[in-house]
């Protein structure tokens, strides 16, 4: 049988257990609550590296800017001084602001060269001249206009300094020729050069460009599509396209929009 001591004993043992086990409990539920963090902020998308498979969720904005003259090839025949007439008159059409290429010309002007002495006297010679000049539209060959051009030369001291003097009076009257062949009225032609502003660049590799000229070339009406410049850091290609202006009545832009590969926006 237990004395009252030893039970007042045990009950006090008791107590103190229960106590110590509520402080336990009490300190986990505290340590529980002050290491819980705070909620982090919704992560932000990073943007589009270049060389991954990003689709292009967004348009190009486009715009295109007029061009003033067409892309030209000069190719000459005859005896005399070819060369030199071709390249005379060259410089003269790239003063005017005609391009002259030999890739994808818009236009073609094949020269016919005679040349020969008029008179003499003494040392000083006269020259006359005549150029057969044809211009061609170059997609599909049509003729926009042929002209025979003669022209006698101002005297000249010595053979060089007369045919110096041909030359370049034969370059300027064929210029003057080429130039009105060549203009959008008689040539039916137009160009532009379209600006893209990319969303962001899905790679560095050509893939885009190469399908914008693919799909460019193959739309009715345009004869001719090059990338001419591009910047990847600002994420810019510059197109020039060559088309017949009859063809597009909507415009340019509004009918290259409706190639939903290409994903443009016009901007003007």
């Amino acid at each position: 049988m237990k004395t009252p001591r030893t039970a007042q004993s045990l009950m006090l043992a008791a107590t103190s257990a229960v106590f110590a086990a509520a402080l336990l409990c009490g300190c986990q539920t505290s340590n529980v609550t002050v290491a819980t963090p705070d909620t982090p902020a919704a992560p932000q998308t990073p943007p589009p590296v270049s060389g991954r498979n990003v689709p292009d969720t967004m348009a190009a904005e486009a715009s295109a800017e007029a061009v003033s003259h067409f892309n030209l090839q000069i190719t000459a025949s005859g005896p005399g001084p070819v060369e030199a007439i071709r390249q005379t008159l060259e410089g003269r059409l790239a003063e005017g602001g005609y391009k002259i290429t030999p890739e994808w010309p818009d236009i073609v002007v094949h020269l016919a060269v005679r040349i020969a002495e008029f008179d003499r006297s003494g040392e000083y010679l006269r020259y006359e001249g005549t150029v057969e000049a044809g211009v061609n539209r170059t997609w599909d060959q049509k003729r926009l206009g042929f002209e025979p051009i003669s022209v006698r030369g101002k005297r000249g001291l010595g053979a060089d300094a007369a045919m110096r003097n041909l030359t370049g009076e034969l370059a300027d009257a064929t210029a003057a020729f080429v130039a009105r062949a060549a203009r959008p009225e008689q040539s039916g032609l137009a160009a532009q050069d379209v600006t893209l502003k990319r969303p962001w660049l899905t790679s560095r590799d050509p893939e885009y460009a190469q399908r914008f000229i693919a799909e460019a070339r193959g739309e009715r009406g345009i004869v001719y599509c090059a990338l001419v410049a591009q910047d990847y850091d600002t994420r810019v290609l510059t197109f020039r396209i060559a088309y017949l202006a009859d063809a597009m009545p909507e415009g340019l832009l509004n009918r290259l929009a409706t190639r939903r590969s290409l994903n443009i926006k016009p901007r003007n």
